[in-house]
C-alpha cells in the first residue's frame, strides 16, 4: 500500500522540514508501506538532490501542471494521504483553502483517507467557511497542533477532531548530536517576504544599532524570493547574511548564536529547544498561540514594526510542553499509521 504525503516542501521552510522528516522517519519503520511525497512542480533541482540523498525509500513526485489531472495519480494501492503541519486553514489571495478543497475531495472520490497532521487554522473569511467545511467534510480526521485551533471550529462536528502537538518536536532531539555549539557572539534576525511593504523596518534597524551587538540575517522560509526579500532591506554595512540551504545548516545557525529574533514560528520554537534567547514577532495569531502555550515572558513577544531590546530576548521556564507534544505525536501516529 502506499501512502501520499503533502505540505509545503521544497523551499528549505524550516519548520515544514522538520515536520516531513519527523513523519517520514516514524513511517519508514512500517516496511509494509511505501511512501510517496508531493512537492512543488517549480523546486529546483538542488533541493530535490537533497531529499532523493536524504530520503533514499521516498518517492518524491512533483504535481501535474494541470492541477486537474491529479486525480489520476491516485491509484488503488493509495489508501491513505497525509497533509502534514502548517498553519494551512486560512484565506488568502492565492486561493489556498480552494486548492485543499480539490485535493481533499480527490482522495475522497477515490476513497482514500485523507488526514491533517499538527496542523492549525489561521483567520478564515466569512466568503471562504463553505469551502473550509467542505474540506473538512472530505477528510477522515483533522489532528490540530495546539487548542486554540481547535476551539476555532467548536462549531463543527467534533468527531472529526484531534489534538496532535507540534511535529517537529519528535525530530529535534536526533539534532542535538549532529550540532555542535561553537564560541560565536553574534545575533540573528530573520524576516517575512509577506511584510516587505507593509511595515516600516526602520524600528528594526534602529534597534539593530542601538543594541551595540553583531547582527547577522537568515532565511528561515523560501520559495520565490523567500525572505531575503525582507532581510534584503537591512542594507547595514556591518550585517552580514547567511546562505543556508538544509535543515542541518538552519538549525545549527540558531544554536551557534547569543540570540535570534525572528517573524518565523519554527526558528523560535527550535531557539527555546536548544535554550537559545529569543524574541518573537507577532504577524499572526499562531505566534502568541505558542507564546501561550509556552508561557514565556510578555517582553519576547513583540508587535509586527516595534523595536525590541536585547535585554528583552528570553526562553521559556522548564516545562513540560515538549515531552507531552511527543508522546501525543506518538500516539497519533500510531493511530493514522
Amino acid at each position: 500500500m502506499t501512502y501520499d504525503l503533502h505540505g509545503y516542501y521544497g523551499f528549505n521552510n524550516l519548520g515544514d522540514e522538520l515536520m516531513l522528516e519527523s513523519v517520514i522517519v516514524r513511517l519508514s519503520k512500517n516496511n509494509e508501506v511505501k511512501i510517496r511525497c508531493w512537492i512543488n512542480k517549480s523546486i529546483s533541482k538542488s533541493a530535490l538532490l537533497l531529499y532523493i540523498k536524504k530520503y533514499p525509500n521516498v518517492l518524491f513526485k512533483k504535481y501535474p501542471i494541470t492541477f486537474k489531472a491529479f486525480s489520476f495519480f491516485i491509484s488503488k494501492n493509495v489508501t491513505r494521504a497525509f497533509w502534514v503541519g502548517g498553519n494551512c486553514f486560512y484565506s488568502s489571495e492565492s486561493s489556498s483553502l480552494q486548492w485543499l478543497n480539490k485535493l481533499t475531495q480527490y482522495y475522497c472520490d477515490k476513497q482514500a483517507k485523507f488526514y491533517f497532521l499538527g496542523v492549525g487554522v489561521g483567520e478564515i473569511d466569512s466568503k471562504d467557511k463553505k469551502t473550509f467545511e467542505q474540506i473538512i467534510k472530505n477528510s477522515y480526521k483533522i489532528y490540530f497542533r495546539e487548542c486554540n485551533s481547535l476551539k476555532k471550529v467548536q462549531y463543527l462536528n467534533q468527531s472529526k477532531f484531534g489534538i496532535s502537538g507540534d511535529l517537529s518536536y519528535n525530530i529535534l532531539p536526533n539534532y542535538k548530536k549532529l550540532c555542535e555549539k561553537k564560541d560565536n557572539f553574534h545575533f540573528l534576525f530573520s524576516g517575512h517576504k509577506y511584510f516587505v511593504e507593509r511595515v516600516n523596518i526602520d524600528p528594526i534597524i534602529s534597534s539593530i544599532i542601538n543594541s551595540g551587538k553583531s547582527f547577522k540575517t537568515i532565511n528561515f522560509h523560501g520559495g520565490t524570493g523567500g525572505d531575503d526579500e525582507f532581510n534584503n532591506e537591512i542594507n547595514l554595512p556591518d550585517v552580514n547574511h547567511l546562505d543556508v540551504l538544509s535543515v542541518e545548516e538552519q538549525i545549527n545557525e540558531i544554536i551557534n548564536c547569543q540570540g535570534i529574533v525572528s517573524y518565523r514560528l519554527h526558528s523560535i520554537v527550535v531557539a527555546d529547544f536548544f535554550r537559545i534567547p529569543n524574541i518573537a514577532i507577532k504577524y499572526d495569531p499562531k505566534i502568541s498561540d505558542y507564546h501561550s502555550v509556552m508561557k514565556k515572558s510578555k517582553n519576547s513577544l513583540i508587535e509586527v514594526g516595534e523595536q525590541f531590546k536585547i535585554k528583552d530576548l528570553s526562553v521559556p521556564a522548564e516545562n513540560k510542553v515538549v515531552e507531552e507534544s511527543i508522546e501525543l505525536n506518538n500516539r497519533v501516529f500510531d493511530e493514522v499509521f
